[in-house]
């Protein structure tokens, strides 16, 4: 499955509701580099299928 924003792959992916979300900073950065890689990777899957 392809998401489209941050917020959808965290509830999808994470299972966390990022809207009611209280994390310190260090945590949003994991979970936004754990999304960059995933855009990065599906982006490879995608070049290498087209």
């Amino acid at each position: 499955m392809m998401y489209r924003t941050f917020e959808e792959w965290m509830k999808n992916v994470k299972n966390i509701d990022p809207s009611i979300l209280q994390m310190t900073v260090r945590m949003w950065d994991k979970y936004f580099d754990e999304y960059n890689q995933y855009k990065h990777d599906l982006l490879l899957t995608n070049a290498r299928e087209g």
